[in-house]
């Protein structure tokens, strides 16, 4: 399922500022009729940027995957990054190997949820008979758009 994204290259970080934005834009379902993850985007040299995201229906959280990806391209777009650079986002997906197994930290959208209200939304799009908007935040299950975070550690299966 397509998720929207509203990226903002910022000079310094506001966490209080991320949250009044991405609350304003998922108040806002006659411009963001299906919602809207908001993303702060900070570079903090040639190939480090911070990016934080509020999830719509989730809010503030500690990574997004589609975040990052949809991040990236207006840094390249815009000259700040080039695009043939590996660049480190901050984010929450590690791996750390050794002989004896693996520990591993990653999102995961195992117990997210689809939404039928956007998907007859989308769907009335596409047969250009639109319908009204949905709202994410009351027409969709809690877990609509979410991500969450896992970890482990596991041992090297082979003998």
């Amino acid at each position: 399922m397509p998720n929207s994204h509203l990226i903002t290259l910022v000079e310094r970080y506001d966490e209080d500022e991320l949250i009044a934005t991405g609350s304003r834009v998922a108040d806002d379902s006659v411009n963001f009729p299906i919602g809207a993850n908001v993303s702060f985007v900070q570079r903090l040299d040639e190939s480090e940027v911070f990016i934080r995201t509020f999830e719509r229906g989730a809010g503030l959280t500690d990574s997004c995957g589609s975040g990052i990806s949809a991040s990236r391209a207006p840094l390249s777009r815009l000259g700040l990054i080039d695009p043939d650079t590996r660049v480190l986002v901050r984010d929450y997906v590690y791996a750390a190997a050794t002989r004896d197994g693996v520990v591993g930290v990653w999102n995961d959208a195992r117990d997210a949820a689809d939404c039928p209200a956007v998907d007859r939304y989308r769907a009335s799009l596409e047969a250009g008979a639109p319908t009204a908007p949905p709202a994410p935040a009351t027409d969709c299950p809690a877990t609509f758009g979410n991500s969450d975070i896992y970890g482990g550690r596991f041992a090297d299966p082979t003998p």
